[in-house]
């Protein structure tokens, strides 16, 4: 394992929760890319959408606010390690089934009254 994760990992400004958490997160992470024969150094937006797009298709099926908490522990180590410059400005995270629902948008949103029985 890079030894910024450790680094990054005993950083004061994480909470015991938090370390415990992005802990997890962060191995994963770094198996991962070894295990595509990458380096925390070769990290980039495609990167970061491949393992997005993993964590999706991850049996047992993850929770969104999982998979958000995951991606945000990557962020920040990247943050950390490589700078503030290679933290990707897109968001990967899955969007909540009521996020993507028609009725979500509000130009989409039935206007108040509509459908109920005239008086």
């Amino acid at each position: 394992m890079d030894d910024r994760v450790a680094r990054f990992l005993e950083s004061p400004a994480l909470s015991d929760s938090t370390r415990r958490a992005y802990g997890v997160d962060v191995r994963q992470f770094s198996s991962w890319l070894s295990g595509r024969g990458l380096r925390l150094d070769d990290f980039d937006v495609r990167a970061f959408a491949e393992y997005a797009a993993e964590l999706g298709r991850r049996r047992p099926k993850l929770a969104p606010a999982t998979i958000a908490r995951k991606l945000a522990a990557v962020r920040a180590l990247v943050r950390f390690a490589l700078g503030p410059e290679r933290v990707p400005d897109t968001s990967f995270a899955p969007r909540s089934a009521c996020e993507t629902a028609p009725w979500a948008s509000s130009s989409t949103r039935p206007a108040s009254g509509v459908g109920k029985p005239s008086t």
